[in-house]
């Protein structure tokens, strides 16, 4: 019975300790400007507060921001968004593999989506009708109502996006590293394997009794019937076998638990890449516009963490002040196995 009781746990266990934890950080932004009629949709309308910021939710939880932003991440990472009609906020929470991921990812979302993510459907309507407008059907040209409609169109959506040309709000409460996982619920499935185990146990013990049973037409003489101190000894053997077993499973799962709770949250070698990079940013004067080139997509990933709000962070590629090269090996400012390099 014993078997079979600690057969599910042993399963669920190996199974914990193959499934990577589950680590959640909040982070919330406030919209600002909120209400930017021509932002989301190809109205004029003035917006009310409460309409704009259902807008906003559609946008951050659409599939342009949510597969823009988090393919730029190469490790696992989810985010759920909420909206607060009270304060005119947009929240953000979010799931990734280790705790200092969730947190550092939680920024780089929130500051995504006020940074760029905010302005993605008014840029799309935008380049669309212009690029309508410069390619008529073949043979053919514009008539002046149609020009004059697509022209509107355009200076609609870029009116829109001028409002956020510095920027489309704040992040207002930031996250914060995780002390605990949220999941997966380990205590929950190794109860649950615990009572399987027992239906099992009960199961296997019952048949168990029926095969040490008087068989119907067996030659055999019938085992002699025991007495009431002898029925009285085996229960109180079998009871104090099931605390034990009871107890020492209990040891071990407590034991399993503490050995699952202590896995690292994230690797050393990243803490050591995130104390060169708060290094290597500090060093940039405030006001500046950054971008980030390296071969290790980590630091690429992990700036906005050390860089938000004093220093803007721009795309590999597109004009930056200060362009920060993390290359391998010794060289200036070396740490944690590379060096700094500055361009401009």
């Amino acid at each position: 019975m014993a078997a079979a009781v600690m057969a599910p746990v042993a399963i669920v266990a190996l199974i914990g300790l193959n499934v990577s934890k589950d680590w959640v950080a909040d982070v919330t932004v406030a919209p600002d400007p909120l209400a930017v009629p021509g932002l989301h949709d190809d109205s004029a309308t003035p917006l009310t507060a409460e309409a704009a910021l259902a807008q906003e939710l559609r946008a951050a939880d659409g599939a342009d921001f949510r597969e823009a932003v988090l393919g730029t991440f190469d490790h696992r990472v989810d985010y759920v968004v909420t909206a607060d009609p009270e304060d005119s906020t947009v929240r953000f929470e979010v799931t990734a593999d280790t705790a200092d991921h969730a947190a550092i990812d939680a920024y780089s979302i929130a500051n995504g989506f006020v940074a760029w993510g905010r302005t993605l459907d008014a840029a799309r309507r935008r380049d669309e009708a212009q690029y309508e407008l410069d390619h008529p059907p073949d043979g053919t040209t514009h008539d002046p109502t149609e020009t004059a409609a697509l022209q509107a169109r355009i200076d609609r959506a870029q009116a829109a996006l001028d409002q956020l040309a510095s920027g489309g709000g704040s992040v207002v409460v930031a996250p914060r590293v995780p002390d605990d996982p949220a999941g997966p619920p380990l205590l929950a499935w190794l109860l649950g394997a615990v009572a399987v185990g027992v239906l099992l146990g009960l199961v296997v013990a019952r048949a168990g009794g029926h095969r040490r049973g008087t068989v119907p037409g067996d030659p055999s003489p019938p085992t002699t019937e025991e007495g009431p101190h002898a029925r009285a000894a085996g229960r109180g053997l079998r009871v104090a076998l099931g605390v034990a077993v009871a107890l020492l499973g209990a040891a071990v799962l407590a034991g399993y638990l503490s050995i699952w709770e202590l896995r690292p949250a994230s690797a050393d070698l990243d803490e050591v890449k995130y104390a060169c990079l708060e290094r290597w940013v500090a060093a940039v004067p405030s006001g500046r516009t950054i971008s980030v080139e390296s071969e290790d997509r980590f630091f690429h990933d992990s700036v906005q963490e050390f860089s938000f709000p004093r220093l803007r962070l721009v795309d590999v590629g597109q004009p930056a002040d200060v362009v920060l090269r993390v290359v391998p090996g010794d060289g200036p400012q070396s740490c944690g196995g590379y060096h700094i390099e500055h361009g401009s």
